[in-house]
Formats: C-alpha cells, sequence, structure tokens
C-alpha cells in the first residue's frame, strides 16, 4: 500500500486523538427468518419485517443499494445479490435495517475513494455479507448503538476499517470479520462494545485500538497477526477484558497500554515477532 507524507500525517493525527482525548450489548426488537440462496439458507436478524432486493434479475429489485435504503422503513431487510457486484459509492444507513449481501466474497461495496464507504446513523444495523474496499476515513463509521457488523471482509481502507466515532456507540458488536491489507483495523473512541473472532491480519498499523475513554469493552477470541503496528492499544481506557486472543508477529507490541487501569488480560495466546 503506497503512503504519502499527507496520509501518514492524516493518520498519526487521528491515532493521537485517540489516545489524548454495559459489556453485554442488548439487541431489542421481533426476531424473523429470511430464506437466502448460496452462503445463507437460514439467518435470524432483530427487527426482521419487509424484505427489498439490490441487484439481480428479480421484478422490482433496486439497482443500488442507496435507493433500497431510501425506501426501507426501519426493520426492513435489504438483500443485495452478487450479479451486480461492485456497488460504487458512499452509503448512509440512516434507518434499523439489516443489510445482507449475498456472498462476502463477491458481493462488493467500493468506497470510490469517498471518506467513508458505509456511515451509520441510525440503531440496530446489521451489515453482513460484504467486501468493502477503498475508504479514505474508515470503511464502514458507526455513530450509533446496538449494531452488529459481522462476517464481512475489508480491504483497501486507507486509515481505519470500523471506526467507532463517540461516546454513544455503545454496545454494538463486531463478530468474524476478515481484515486484511489496510492501514488500521477496529478503532473505538469512547465508548463499550464488543468484538469478537475477527482476523486482523499483515495492516500497515495497529490491529485493534482503544481511545480516551473506552471503557467496559470485550475484546475475545480475535487473531491478530503480522500487522505492521501493535496488535492491542488501549489509551486512557478501564475496565476491558482481553480474553483468549492469538496475538503474533506484529512489528510493534502485542498489547500496549498508556494510561490504562483495571483491565483484565488473560488467557491470551502471545507470540513476540524478534523472539
Amino acid at each position: 500500500m503506497q503512503k504519502g507524507i499527507i496520509r501518514k500525517g492524516f493518520v498519526i493525527g487521528i491515532i493521537v486523538l485517540l489516545i489524548g482525548v454495559s459489556i453485554l450489548p442488548s439487541i431489542s426488537g421481533d426476531i424473523g427468518t429470511l430464506k437466502v440462496k448460496k452462503s445463507r439458507e437460514s439467518i435470524i436478524f432483530p427487527l426482521n419485517r419487509g424484505t427489498l432486493y439490490v441487484g439481480g434479475d428479480g421484478p422490482g429489485n433496486y439497482s443500488s443499494i442507496q435507493s433500497a435504503v431510501n425506501y426501507a422503513n426501519d426493520g426492513d431487510t435489504i438483500f443485495v445479490y452478487d450479479d451486480s457486484s461492485p456497488y460504487y459509492g458512499m452509503l448512509t444507513v440512516n434507518k434499523s435495517i439489516n443489510l445482507i449481501g449475498e456472498d462476502k466474497n463477491t458481493t462488493i461495496i467500493d468506497g470510490e475513494g469517498n471518506l467513508d464507504v458505509i456511515i451509520i446513523k441510525a440503531n440496530n444495523v446489521v451489515i453482513e455479507g460484504f467486501s468493502i474496499t477503498d475508504g479514505v476515513f474508515s470503511g464502514i463509521l458507526i455513530c450509533n448503538q446496538d449494531c452488529i457488523i459481522t462476517d464481512n471482509i475489508f480491504t483497501s481502507n486507507e486509515n481505519f476499517c470500523i471506526f467507532l466515532f463517540h461516546w454513544n456507540c455503545n454496545n454494538n458488536k463486531i463478530i468474524g470479520n476478515y481484515i486484511s491489507n489496510n492501514e488500521n483495523g477496529i478503532h473505538i473512541f469512547g465508548s463499550n462494545n464488543i468484538i469478537t473472532k475477527n482476523i486482523i491480519i499483515n495492516n500497515d498499523g495497529s490491529g485493534i485500538a482503544l481511545g480516551k475513554p473506552s471503557n467496559n469493552n470485550f475484546i475475545s477470541y480475535n487473531r491478530i497477526i503480522s500487522n505492521n503496528g501493535s496488535a492491542i492499544v488501549l489509551g486512557w481506557s478501564y475496565n476491558n477484558t482481553i480474553f483468549k486472543n492469538i496475538v503474533s508477529s506484529n512489528d510493534d507490541n502485542s498489547i500496549f497500554l498508556y494510561k490504562s487501569r483495571n483491565n483484565t488480560i488473560i488467557y491470551n495466546n502471545i507470540t513476540w515477532k524478534y523472539c
């Protein structure tokens, strides 16, 4: 990944801001089941009511994801076929919907160099099954609560793959994503969330970073391997749990704490690169 002086300065500035500046989420609403083809036969989503389709050749299907979001109601599911992939441009999700890709390897949302690829501005949003690429600031920017980001691929995002924006971004779940060949992985600014079962590998910067004051986060069962920065960073963050992660062959620190206390760090498998 090419890194110019301007972009590098921008990244460093954001990370400095993160450093300087409960656990169990609840998901409310009705439970429904959606039948889809290929990789998913039966998925249970919160708030599932109606279903809209993007791509493919069905009658009435939308040609763009944003147009389907604009038409959807809270609680709807938007299912995105990979036939018409990639989908280009920045996407704003401002409704409590389930946004589901047909196949994470082939259902691509390409930000085309926009600041963010997906911005979440509503509670109770599910995003699953996409390749998310080419965001200048973030792959997904989360500004709300009780969201689930699961089973996605993040690649070629220039600063952060998943960025939780402010103190009200609580009770989100980031589960089972594959994050590789970006600048940085997951960054949280002042909130409490669950980060589990993600693979974060071969990125230019850090894997998971918590900035002031990010408390009561639960970071577990992640594989954070061969990144050029630190694997896990805590800055002015308290009462977090770091449990059963595999941390291996990262160029910088494995777990770095700066002015952070009362954190529980247990049963992690840590291998230093230069042993």
